[in-house]
């Protein structure tokens, strides 16, 4: 009998993202803060998992935060793109 490599258990995406255990004022920071930190994003392992979640949740309402490396700005660019209305 073989055993098997599938883990007992799915891992969540979020599991291995760079951004775990940071504080999330990093990722949605204050108006007063301005910019977004993407250091994080870019040596992250899970970015396009993340990016295609805040996608999916967001849909064509309100974005906030930092998600995929994108800020709100460029999602809400990509997700015209994406649907035509750019």
């Amino acid at each position: 009998m073989s055993h098997s490599s599938v883990p007992e258990y799915v891992r969540d995406w979020r599991d291995g993202a760079a951004c775990d255990g940071l504080p999330t004022d990093l990722f949605f920071p204050s108006k007063a803060a301005g910019s977004f930190d993407k250091r994080w994003c870019r040596i992250c392992e899970v970015r396009k998992q993340c990016l295609n979640y805040a996608m999916r949740i967001e849909g064509a309402g309100p974005r906030h935060g930092l998600w995929g490396g994108l800020s709100p700005a460029e999602r809400d660019a990509l997700y015209r793109h994406r649907n035509g209305t750019a």
